[in-house]
């Protein structure tokens, strides 16, 4: 094979793709799977099999796909299916998606035999102690489902709920990143030492002003060096960020990512919504505050104005002509006002 060079991490030094470090691997809880530390979010849109493929050769396992768009989950579904044996997948989806019949036409068009970690996005109380669950845990009897997973922006609740005696959830995907409070890190931690797999999402901060390769080259190795992460899906969309993001590794965490990171906090607390749900239904006008300030982050920060647009076209926004008077305060000192009106003036 001919060699290929890349400029790696905040070195800017070609390296061969051939000397590239592997990436270290991990038990994930107590479902007995083993995943590649970093691990492979599939971006919305990106059906690239030669992405996919080379992600493998790089020495990726995990493959995550969902993005509350069940034809794009099952053309990517069907792109790994030759290679099942080799990797782990798994597949978030609403409740609304998670019923037995939807499970069984799901593997049917792809034509795999099971997925491997079946997540339920951002479950309610009741979706926990009702139909989705229950449809997982009759789906998992019939092998249908290997394991079962939740995602969560409530970890305070859900780390409760999953760690309760006879909890059939074994994988929980969290907003977790250098941003999180200490609550998070101790909730993480309650979840660990009951067994349960560890997912990380957001892990970016939303990646604000992340212009060149040092941040994001400091926050693969952050994750890595975190042994309480089993795994993190991050999204690529070609095969340079891939392949940077595994150059990356080359050498460990140390005092200059430190202190990376505690610059891109200065940049990222006042914007990334930590999705935690404290300011939902907290305008008295009816304004959905966290959701806008969430597309601000899609939009600004992960530059996918697309993607804004489509979940602001989802919102009943009744608009609000007194936000220098907003009464809503987030806890993790998100600047509410800027960020509700960022979002509307980078959508319209």
């Amino acid at each position: 094979m001919k060699r290929r060079t890349l400029l790696a991490g905040m070195l800017g030094t070609p390296v061969a793709l051939a000397a590239l470090p592997g990436i270290p691997r991990r038990r994930l809880g107590r479902t007995g799977l083993t995943v590649s530390a970093l691990g492979f979010g599939c971006a919305p849109g990106v059906k690239d099999a030669r992405l996919y493929r080379r992600a493998i050769d790089l020495g990726v396992t995990y493959f995550h796909v969902g993005d509350r768009n069940p034809s794009f989950d099952r053309d990517v579904i069907r792109i790994l299916q030759p290679v099942r044996r080799r990797i782990v997948c798994g597949l978030m989806t609403l409740a609304v998606n998670t019923t037995g019949p939807a499970i069984d036409s799901l593997l049917a068009d792809t034509g795999v035999g099971a997925i491997d970690v079946w997540y339920l996005i951002s479950p309610k109380p009741e979706d926990l102690n009702g139909a989705p669950m229950e449809a997982l845990v009759t789906a998992r009897k019939a092998g249908k489902v290997r394991h079962i997973g939740i995602t969560s922006h409530s970890l305070a609740r859900d780390s409760m709920s999953v760690t309760a005696p006879g909890s059939p959830v074994e994988v929980v995907m969290m907003t977790y990143n250098f941003l999180s409070p200490p609550e998070d890190v101790r909730n993480v931690e309650r979840l660990r030492a009951a067994g349960v797999g560890i997912v990380p999402m957001k892990t970016m901060g939303g990646a604000f002003q992340m212009t060149g390769a040092e941040t994001p080259a400091a926050v693969a190795r952050w994750i890595v060096a975190d042994p309480r992460l089993h795994c993190a899906p991050v999204a690529v969309d070609t095969v340079a960020q891939l392949e940077g993001n595994v150059a990356a590794l080359s050498r460990t965490f140390d005092d200059s990512d430190r202190h990376l990171l505690s610059a891109q906090r200065t940049v990222a607390s006042a914007r990334f919504c930590r999705m935690c749900g404290s300011c939902r239904d907290a305008c008295p006008r009816g304004v959905p505050v966290c959701d806008l300030v969430r597309c601000a982050m899609y939009a600004e920060g992960y530059r996918d104005v697309s993607r804004a647009r489509a979940e602001l076209a989802m919102l009943h926004d009744p608009g609000c002509g007194d936000c220098a008077h907003c009464v809503v305060r987030c806890p993790n000192g998100v600047a509410v006002p800027e960020r509700v009106n960022r979002a509307r003036a980078l959508v319209a």
